[in-house]
């Protein structure tokens, strides 16, 4: 008997790897959504700072499985944040727009539950505005490698539900230029260029990522 139940649980958890894999050919098409806010205060005689953030960012994916459970593809985004400070307040809103082509493994847990690891290669544009141009307006432009990994629950046939920890890694190259003037009226260019490594473990500004997916078997 105890070797019958043994045999039956290896067939069961056989047949559940079996019926995990993603098979090469498959599309996924995907959602990714984000949000993040915070607020700060602070107090001394006579007088009060406050300063508030609030953002989100979207982004639109299309991928095809080269291998099983091995998909390849690219994506287009969009994030707005706005941050208001200081005293007289000033407001400040950025707007990005990006693109990037990714990989992503997926790695059959049990049932309809996957863990994944994803790679992107990534460029983005952005704007810094005011108003009434205080701060002065300025332009970005990025260049970045980032690694992810979360989670996948298939919860209908081709619909599935990520969680993940966006860009836990990241190389990533920045150059922000912008124009100001001086006293005398005259324009002054300013650029500044940033590179380096960043991880968001511990970073309570970059929240859980969650993305929806549609994942559509090839044909034959």
């Amino acid at each position: 008997m105890k070797k019958t139940c043994t045999l039956f649980t290896l067939v069961i958890a056989l047949s559940f790897s079996a019926t995990a894999q993603i098979k090469k050919g498959a599309s996924l098409l995907g959602i990714d959504l984000g949000f993040n806010g915070s607020n700060f205060k602070q107090e001394f005689t006579g007088n009060e700072i406050k300063s508030s953030s609030t953002g989100f960012n979207v982004a639109l994916l299309y991928g095809k499985a080269i291998k099983d459970n091995l998909f390849a593809g690219g994506s287009v985004s969009f994030s707005s944040s706005s941050l208001k400070q200081g005293n007289p307040q000033i407001t400040q809103t950025i707007k990005t727009y990006g693109a990037s082509v990714w990989t992503r493994k997926y790695f059959p847990v049990y049932g309809p539950l996957y863990a994944f690891v994803n790679g992107s290669l990534y460029a983005t544009i952005g704007n810094n505005e005011s108003p009434n141009n205080n701060p002065p307006k300025t332009n970005s432009f990025g260049l970045g490698i980032g690694v992810y990994p979360g989670i996948s629950m298939q919860l209908k046939k081709h619909f599935f539900l990520d969680a993940s920890l966006n860009n836990l890694a990241n190389i990533y190259y920045n150059r922000t230029s912008g124009n100001s003037t001086d006293g005398l009226g005259n324009t002054v260019k300013q650029t500044s260029s940033s590179y380096g490594f960043s991880t968001s473990l511990g970073n309570n500004s970059n929240p859980l990522q969650l993305g929806i997916r549609w994942i559509i078997p090839g044909k034959g």
